[in-house]
């Protein structure tokens, strides 16, 4: 009785770890859109400073 109660708990814990993993590799992969966008932003935000920079 106590083996299966043990093993149902081992379950139960690998369930929610896999879940934790999942949720963990889905915020890291959108923390990565927010860094490239930031990137992409900044790149465009470097390109319109340059052009207002330009003495006429």
């Amino acid at each position: 009785m106590k083996e299966g109660y043990l093993q149902n708990k081992i379950r139960e814990l690998d369930y929610k770890l896999k879940q934790q993993l999942e949720l963990a590799e889905h915020l890291e992969r959108q923390l990565q859109m927010i860094i490239d966008s930031k990137k992409e932003y900044k790149a465009l935000f470097n390109k319109l400073k340059n052009l207002c920079d330009i003495p006429n």
